[in-house]
């Protein structure tokens, strides 16, 4: 008897500063989150593996505040997978358990947009470690600059097509904007 329970593992982690957070007037082009072992001849990318299930799962895929506790975070994600107003859902192949999110880009909330974009994703109840949406009130609080990716798996139940059994979800490491260089020239005197 197998006690151990399904479980959710990283496999390859995002680079912490290898991507400018775009903003949507900036165009769809996001660019991509590469992996952490990324290289310019060998791209890699963020990837999840399901361990101790085989089956049909889905994965979902948001932005939450860099410290703990992890607060759902304004920031969308977008890319070619299937996202909506800011996350990302894909379905897992049943055969190896692994998914690498190959098109995921951040793109970021203006400060005056705070409050709407998480109040979207209450709409959507994508709310990962349950820590409501109270914090959309205070949006000066809320680190723009720097967000984690949370996976959620929810496993297809008893119920063909119904994937209602979640997995504990997990945390990247932290993504930071990759700001641009010449915003920080200071003048030495």
């Amino acid at each position: 008897m197998d006690s151990e329970q399904p479980r959710v593992e990283i496999l390859e982690q995002p680079a912490s500063k290898a991507l400018r957070f775009r903003y949507e007037c900036e165009g769809r082009s996001a660019g991509s989150i590469p992996g952490v072992n990324s290289t310019p001849e060998n791209k890699t990318f963020p990837s999840i593996r399901i361990v101790g299930y085989k089956g049909r799962a889905m994965v979902v895929v948001s932005c939450v505040t860099k410290d703990a506790p992890y607060r759902p975070h304004p920031h969308n994600l977008v890319g070619k997978e299937v996202c909506k107003q800011g996350v990302c859902t894909v379905e897992i192949p049943s055969g190896n358990m692994v998914v690498t999110f190959s098109n995921l880009g951040i793109q970021c909330v203006k400060k005056k947009d705070i409050e709407e974009a998480l109040r979207m994703r209450q709409e959507l109840r994508v709310d990962p470690f349950r820590t409501g949406f109270e914090h959309r009130r205070h949006p000066t609080n809320i680190d723009l600059n720097a967000v984690r990716l949370c996976f959620q798996v929810f496993l297809e139940g008893s119920q063909k097509g119904k994937f209602n059994k979640p997995l504990a979800p997990i945390v990247s490491d932290p993504i930071y904007d990759k700001i641009l260089k010449d915003q920080h020239t200071i003048i030495s005197q």
